[in-house]
């Protein structure tokens, strides 16, 4: 079977002249309000919003933070998406406060209000997707507003445990990313790879990739059991990772690895480096044969709030890296308080 990249392959947000689809987040805004050479509309969308001095009575805020500043900061993501949506045909993933991410029914509000934000300007709900952490509060804040028809977007996703969760409460997309679950493996060599396969305590080492074992998992876990999630792959470091997850739903390609496919020559003449020499490249990831792919019990069963957190602490890599990237983001808002207090003195001084 011919396989060419499908068409929701695409770059990160921050290439959008030529992405399909495009996120707006707390770290995208931090590196727009920090860049004095940012795009100068851009930097306006962010920077009109943060300057607003009213904000509607009520409004969710996280705590230890005003209404004001939980709705400048979601009113700097929408100014942000909306401009974005005018530049790419797909979805614009935009991220709730990470800070919330205990809290379903904070998250849901937060969700409910962006979306509300978006429409506002402009933007129909079904050009969004709202970006929630694959915690256990965040899953069930994916079931509250997928039921309302909101569609959500799992991040954090590094265990089998976080995807079947969130794809039990019915999320529109899950993403896991390759290179984060491989390099954590990759830095703790004693760490057992395939906890089902071979003993790997008398010498042997597993040729498996723990990254893309997940992928793999998750995938065929998705078209049988859940197929309106989708699978949206992150980390990937080359061509032959690229090559690795075809078929998979979406893939966020960086621009390195999109030279390096588009640099590729082959026999038939094709030169978008996804296909073999010989011009015919099967999709590693094929729909069809999850029918043949077999998960253990455990696997299928419905998860509940104490289940989850045990597989998720059995498995360790997840439940580190889901605390590492919640650390991350926490910083990205962190970064963003003395920019916004920056502008609000401008704009009074």
């Amino acid at each position: 079977m011919t396989t060419r990249p499908p068409p929701s392959i695409h770059a990160r947000s921050q290439e959008v002249a030529t992405s399909g689809a495009a996120a707006s987040t707390y770290s995208l805004l931090a590196s727009i309000l920090s860049n004095p050479v940012a795009p100068e509309d851009v930097r306006a969308a962010a920077t009109n919003a943060l300057r607003v001095s009213e904000c509607p009575e009520g409004y969710p805020a996280a705590p230890g933070q005003s209404a004001l500043e939980a709705y400048r900061v979601d009113m700097a993501l929408v100014n942000v998406g909306a401009l974005l949506a005018e530049r790419v045909t797909g979805r614009i993933s935009t991220e709730v406060d990470p800070a919330l991410d205990s809290d379903p029914a904070a998250l849901v509000a937060r969700g409910k209000a962006l979306v509300a934000l978006y429409k506002r300007s402009g933007v129909a709900a079904d050009r969004l997707l709202v970006r929630l952490p694959a915690t256990w509060a965040g899953c069930q804040a994916m079931r509250e507003l997928e039921r309302e028809g909101i569609a959500t977007h799992a991040l954090f996703v590094y265990s089998f445990a976080q995807a079947a969760a969130a794809a039990q409460a019915g999320a529109s997309a899950v993403q896991v990313s390759l290179g984060r679950v491989r390099s954590w493996y990759n830095l703790r060599p004693n760490v057992i790879r395939d906890p089902h396969g071979p003993r790997e305590d008398s010498g042997y080492k597993s040729p498996t990739d723990p990254g893309l074992a997940l992928v793999k998992e998750v995938f065929y876990f998705l078209k049988r059991y859940h197929p309106k999630t989708k699978l949206i792959v992150s980390g990937i470091a080359s061509r032959a990772d690229a090559l690795a997850v075809a078929g998979a739903d979406y893939v966020l390609l960086p621009a390195a690895v999109r030279q390096e496919l588009a640099s590729t020559p082959t026999l038939s003449g094709y030169n978008d480096g996804l296909h073999e020499a010989d011009g015919a490249a099967s999709a590693a990831l094929d729909a069809a044969a999850a029918r043949g792919v077999d998960f253990r019990e455990e696997q299928l069963a419905e998860l509940d709030e104490a289940t989850f957190n045990d597989l998720l602490a059995r498995g360790v890599c997840g439940k580190e890296l889901l605390a590492e990237g919640l650390g991350r983001h926490e910083q990205f808002a962190a970064q963003l308080s003395p920019l916004i207090a920056e502008m609000v003195i401008n704009r009074h001084g």
